[in-house]
């Protein structure tokens, strides 16, 4: 048996705090790199989509709708808003490469629109109350 003196008992407890500093430093490493692989490896949240056909949009008091988003079996597609009044404008495109803009009194009755067709050809029209044409280009 070695002899133990205060030396070697001061000896001994000095490399045993030694070691146990680096299995204390080496667990914090082991700690903090297991926390970043955590956090570099977490996917930013994105933004849901969500996919229908039709979206439509209600007045809460009064439950009429205010506005819609259509995709039809044509494939055009059309927006619809609504005012409290019950004027409207509508924004369609067609499958043909078509767009137009109409406009719409609270009785529903056209009273102005926008057109462009797929050849570049436009038109612009406004209608009277009884829906006569009182003013066209070209």
């Amino acid at each position: 048996m070695t002899e133990s003196t205060p030396e070697t008992l001061a000896l001994r407890l000095e490399r045993l705090e030694r070691e146990n500093r680096w299995i204390r430093l080496g667990a914090a490493g082991i700690l903090f790199a297991s926390v970043v692989v955590l956090l570099l490896t977490q996917t930013s949240a994105q933004a849901p989509i969500v996919e229908a056909q039709r979206f439509l949009v209600r007045d809460p008091k009064t439950g009429k709708e205010r506005a819609a988003l259509s995709l039809l079996k044509d494939g055009s597609v059309g927006l619809r808003l609504i005012a409290i009044d019950g004027k409207s404008l509508s924004l369609s495109a067609d499958a043909g490469g078509n767009m137009g803009l109409t406009f719409y009194d609270k009785n529903r009755a056209l009273r102005a629109d926008v057109s462009a067709s797929a050849d570049g050809s436009s038109t612009i029209s406004l209608r009277d109350a009884s829906g006569k044409v009182v003013w066209k280009a070209p």
